[in-house]
């Protein structure tokens, strides 16, 4: 790796909870802790942003000294939801680089050095993330469902990807471990401003499923004209609970994510995507053939994307 790169690249790394598992959190500050020290650098700094907890995990004498010994400061945000704690930390932010982690995060070993190792390859890349892997507490009941462990950002990589393409899946980073230029994160806060409707593709409190938030923070890269992008040695592990692979959970995020996705190609693109009546009939035909697992799955789709319509129809668009 270039040292003198390594030693003048600056990092800030934001992790956004609220009411955060105590295992967890734990998990994710101690991991962090140790991959940071790989780098022998002081050129980061971590910032918490408590988006309105109650349950005083922060609190924790094992999580205070954990914080303490990553030099981290934790602030709130008073205003409920993930894009406020993201714009919070965009605000607070001193680095070079933005990388956010959520609360169930744990980072591999290699995590920072690798990532510093990207950007210097990779100097036309705005937003980036990596391979998520799925840590459950409960395996053996995570098994029924894993067909539609995507669903949690499961990614599995084998090669480098990147691209210039808005909504390009194969290239759209993931909120979970995302890395994004500071440059970028500004001229996203500017984007938010610029929007006169009334929407959030993130979600607000625990029981709000609906994410886009990310891509959107992602894909403002390209408007600036850099690329966005996937990179398989960049590792992190998502650590999941048992009601995160039951079929109630999992049809809910679809129905959210749905929701989400359709409000964000409807803001970025000006139009709802009105899908030809050659499609409408392929997919109810697909929905009458479907085993009753796929055909619920598919219903919460149809559900996410109708709530979004109407809501959009109501702003008027």
């Amino acid at each position: 790796m270039n040292s003198e790169l390594r030693d003048k690249l600056f990092l800030s790394i934001i992790i956004c909870t609220y009411n955060p598992e105590y295992n967890y959190i734990k998990r994710c500050l101690h991991a962090l802790y140790n991959s940071l020290d790989q780098l022998q650098s002081n050129n980061s700094e971590v910032i918490i942003i408590d988006n309105n907890s109650t349950n005083k995990v922060l609190n924790n004498p094992e999580i205070t000294d954990l914080i303490s010994k990553l030099g981290a400061v934790v602030l709130n945000e008073k205003k409920q939801g993930l894009t406020f704690a993201r714009i919070k930390g965009i605000n607070s932010a001193n680095g070079d680089y933005l990388v956010y982690l959520d609360d169930d995060n744990e980072v591999d070993l290699d995590y920072f050095t690798v990532g510093i190792e990207i950007i210097r390859n990779n100097p036309f890349i705005g937003s980036f993330s990596g391979t998520v892997n799925l840590i459950y507490d409960n395996p053996e009941s995570a098994k029924g469902t894993m067909k539609y462990h995507g669903l949690l950002v499961k990614r599995t990589l084998t090669k480098d990807l990147w691209s210039n393409i808005y909504f390009n899946n194969d290239t759209m980073p993931c909120g979970a471990g995302l890395w994004v230029k500071n440059d970028v994160a500004k001229q996203y806060l500017i984007n938010l401003t610029k929007r006169s409707q009334n929407i959030s593709f993130d979600r607000v409190g625990k029981k709000d499923l609906s994410s886009g938030g990310d891509n959107d923070l992602a894909m403002t890269a390209i408007d600036m004209g850099y690329g966005m992008g996937l990179f398989h040695k960049l590792t992190l592990f998502h650590l999941i609970p048992e009601k995160r692979t039951t079929f109630e959970y999992l049809l809910k995020l679809t129905e959210g994510i749905e929701f989400s996705s359709t409000l964000l190609k409807y803001v970025r693109l000006g139009q709802l995507n009105k899908r030809p009546l050659r499609s409408k009939i392929g997919g109810l035909i697909r929905l009458i053939f479907s085993d009753n697992t796929s055909r619920k799955f598919q219903i919460a789709s149809l559900k996410g994307v109708k709530r979004a319509e109407k809501k959009i129809n109501n702003l008027g668009g």
